[in-house]
């Protein structure tokens, strides 16, 4: 018998999936044909099946979300041409408190947690 995974309020998944595609719009991942939006779900899956906190699979779920910024700004995908996309993530979903749009609450320690991890997601090796 498998364990039961923990659910997230749909309507708060529906909000920050929309947010995300929305953002990934038109993108596609590189070297490939897919959607942009599929790396974002195939790492809320992992979350999910792993049984994280709805918080935790919403913040996977929105980690890459400063790639749109790099695009706005930079118009690359390219960090080592503009800026670590997962500091802009940061800077998106803790500095401006967009993730705050998306969980009903996290605690400090939670939150400090997910910042380190984002911030850091995309290095080759981690401080």
């Amino acid at each position: 018998m498998s364990p039961k995974l923990k659910t997230i309020d749909s309507t708060l998944l529906d909000k920050a999936i929309c947010f995300a595609a929305n953002a990934h719009h038109n993108v596609v991942r590189k070297g490939t044909k897919l959607p942009y939006i599929v790396h974002p779900m195939e790492v809320w899956q992992i979350l999910r099946n792993n049984n994280c906190s709805a918080t935790v699979q919403i913040a996977g779920l929105l980690h890459d979300i400063g790639r749109f910024e790099q695009v706005r700004i930079y118009n690359t995908f390219v960090d080592k041409d503009s800026i670590d996309h997962g500091h802009l993530s940061v800077e998106v979903l803790f500095n401006d408190g967009h993730l705050k749009d998306f969980v009903e609450e996290i605690s400090q320690r939670e939150a400090q947690i997910l910042r380190d991890a984002i911030w850091n997601h995309s290095n080759y090796r981690l401080p």
